[in-house]
C-alpha cells in the first residue's frame, strides 16, 4: 500500500492544489476515472467557446448592414469547426502524459471509494485495485447533470453538457432545438445554434432569461435572440416530452395562466 502526503480526486479544479502541493515537493496522488482537465477543458468552458465564436462572428456580419457594412452571407463549415473543437478537448491527452511523467506523484486511473479517513481503495479502469493511504485527501470530482422532473425525458433520450460533448456530438446543426432551461448555458446553446441556422426555442422558468443577472442585461440578450428568431417561452414549465412521427415536442405550462 502507498502512502502519499496528499491524494486529489477529480483532475479538473482540483489541479490547482495538487501542482502546489507538488511545487512544494509533497507526494501526491491523482485519481480520475475520465478524460484529465475536468468539465471546463471537456465538457464546459473551452469547447463552447470553440463554437461562441464562429456563431459571433455570424452575428457580427449581419450587424454590419446596420451600419452601412454589408457582408455575402456566411458559408459555415460544420467540419472545420467541429476538427477544432475536438483538437482543443483532445489536450486532456497530453495534459494526462505530463502527469504521468511527473516526479513524485501516482496516477490512479479509475474510481475511488473511502475505506476510511484515511484509506482509500481505487478500482483500476484496467482491472483489478490499488489502496493509497494519505495525510490528507481533497475530492474535487466535479458536477453532473442534474434531470428535471419532466415526464418522458428519459425516454426522450435528450442532450446534456456531458454527452453533447461525447458520443451525441451532431455531425450537422441541428435543424430545430428546444432548449429547456434560461441559464447562461441555455443562452450560449441557443446563440451557438441559431447563427448556424438551427430554429431554436427556449423554455424558461423564469420570466426573464439569466435570472440573477440585472434585468437590463438580460433584457439585452432576450431581444437579440428574439431578434434573431429564438422563440422564448418565458415564465413557463416543461411538463412532459414526447416524439410524434419522429420528431420530439415539448409540452409546457404557463405560470401565469395557472
Amino acid at each position: 500500500m502507498t502512502h502519499v502526503d496528499l491524494a486529489v480526486v477529480g483532475s479538473g479544479a482540483g489541479l490547482i492544489v495538487l501542482e502546489a502541493a507538488l511545487n512544494k515537493g509533497l507526494k501526491c496522488a491523482l485519481i480520475e476515472r475520465d478524460k484529465f482537465g475536468g468539465t471546463c477543458l471537456n465538457k464546459g468552458c473551452i469547447p463552447t467557446k470553440m463554437l461562441v465564436y464562429p456563431a459571433d462572428l455570424i452575428r457580427e456580419a449581419q450587424r454590419g448592414e446596420k451600419i452601412g457594412v454589408t457582408y455575402p452571407k456566411p458559408h459555415i463549415d460544420w467540419e472545420k469547426i467541429s476538427r477544432r473543437v475536438w483538437q482543443q478537448i483532445d489536450v486532456n491527452k497530453e495534459l494526462r502524459q505530463g502527469y504521468l511523467d511527473t516526479e513524485n506523484l501516482l496516477v490512479l486511473e479509475g474510481t475511488g471509494a473511502f475505506v476510511d479517513a484515511h484509506t482509500m481503495e481505487v478500482q483500476l479502469k484496467d482491472g483489478g485495485s490499488q489502496r493509497i493511504t494519505a495525510d490528507t485527501f481533497l475530492v474535487a470530482a466535479g458536477g453532473r447533470s442534474v434531470l428535471p422532473p419532466i415526464e418522458g425525458l428519459e425516454e426522450a433520450d435528450c442532450l446534456t453538457y456531458e454527452n453533447f460533448f461525447g458520443d451525441r456530438y451532431p455531425k450537422a446543426p441541428y435543424k430545430s432545438l428546444v432548449v429547456i432551461g434560461g441559464g447562461v448555458i441555455g443562452v450560449e446553446f441557443a446563440h451557438i445554434f441559431s447563427a448556424f441556422g438551427t430554429e431554436v426555442s427556449m423554455i424558461g422558468r423564469a420570466p426573464q432569461l439569466l435570472r440573477g443577472e440585472e434585468e437590463e442585461s438580460a433584457r439585452l440578450v432576450e431581444n437579440q435572440l428574439k431578434e434573431y428568431g429564438v422563440h422564448l417561452l418565458l415564465d413557463h414549465e416543461a411538463v412532459r416530452i414526447e416524439r410524434k412521427g419522429g420528431m420530439k415536442r415539448v409540452i409546457s405550462r404557463c405560470f401565469a395562466s395557472s
